[in-house]
């Protein structure tokens, strides 16, 4: 059995994830110059980076693999950990164009572009992906719905 030293070790499975996404970002950049020289241009992507991750670790967590009840200690356990990173995710995401209105502030750019469809393709997808999880969001909430129609 691969994961049977490894009970509860999920959390930090999901952190070490997070911290190399961190890595990878800083040695992505030129300089510090670079993220001291737009600070929310550089806020916003680092906090939309570690919301993917923690997305797409919300994602897997959601198949209840078993190899993952063996690494989070029981399946309760991966719940409650879907559900902080699900959260934790979201806030990250509202985050995002939130910091890219501020550093578009007083720019070429209007702020306004962020929120609304406009004329690039790039910020026409996120702001339908911004919405279309507000969505999903509300529709888990709001709307309780039966576990056997979710699932596949």
């Amino acid at each position: 059995m691969l994961f049977k030293g490894l009970k509860n070790l999920g959390p930090y499975v999901v952190l070490v994830s997070c911290f190399l996404t961190t890595a990878l970002f800083l040695m992505s950049k030129n300089s510090i110059l670079a993220i001291a020289d737009k600070p929310f241009l550089a806020l916003s992507q680092y906090f939309s980076l570690i919301a993917a991750t923690l997305l797409s670790w919300a994602y897997v967590l959601s198949t209840r693999a078993r190899f993952l009840e063996k690494l989070f200690g029981s399946l309760d356990r991966i719940y409650r950990v879907h559900h902080v990173i699900g959260i934790t995710a979201f806030i990250l995401v509202l985050y995002h164009p939130t910091l890219l209105v501020l550093n578009a502030w007083g720019g070429d750019t209007s702020p306004l572009q962020y929120f609304f469809v406009g004329k690039t393709l790039e910020n026409n997808f996120g702001v339908v992906a911004f919405y279309l999880l507000i969505a999903l969001l509300a529709l888990t909430l709001y709307n309780k719905i039966p576990y056997h129609l979710w699932k596949i």
